[in-house]
């Protein structure tokens, strides 16, 4: 029969299975809590490249008055690329009016982890 004084406290064997539990534990809080920290760092990137696409946006329509063309430039780590046309389905119109449908496209691209990130907006804007 096991004596009294005998069943105090824990094994070798319990502390160490609880310590892998605690590790196992851990290790899966970490890996959750990086994944979310990188999802935010993404999630800032989009919003900044998509904040610079909107005024590039705004700035192809507004102050280069709807010309057609095509202009580059970067505000690192963003590169990106405005065009002005007029769409495919306008060009070939047989009527002639002053005001014209442009088509307005703005890429921004980012390298990330070793991969290209991009988004692209795109409207239509009625022009002389």
């Amino acid at each position: 029969m096991n004596s009294p004084a005998r069943n105090k406290g824990f094994s070798l064997l319990e502390v160490l299975v609880a310590f892998v539990v605690l590790a196992m534990t851990l290790s899966v809080l970490l890996a959750i809590f990086s994944q979310g920290l990188r999802s935010a760092t993404l999630s800032g990137d989009y919003q900044r490249a998509t904040v610079l696409a909107e005024a590039r946006l705004t700035e192809a329509m507004v102050l280069e008055s709807l010309r057609d063309g095509v202009r580059e430039g970067s505000q690192p780590p963003y590169r990106w690329r405005s065009t002005v046309q007029v769409p495919e389905w306008a060009a070939d119109s047989s009527t002639r009016h002053p005001l014209r449908p442009y088509e307005v496209t703005v890429d921004v691209s980012w390298d990330e982890a070793g991969r290209t990130r991009s988004v692209s907006l795109s409207t239509l804007a009625i022009g002389r």
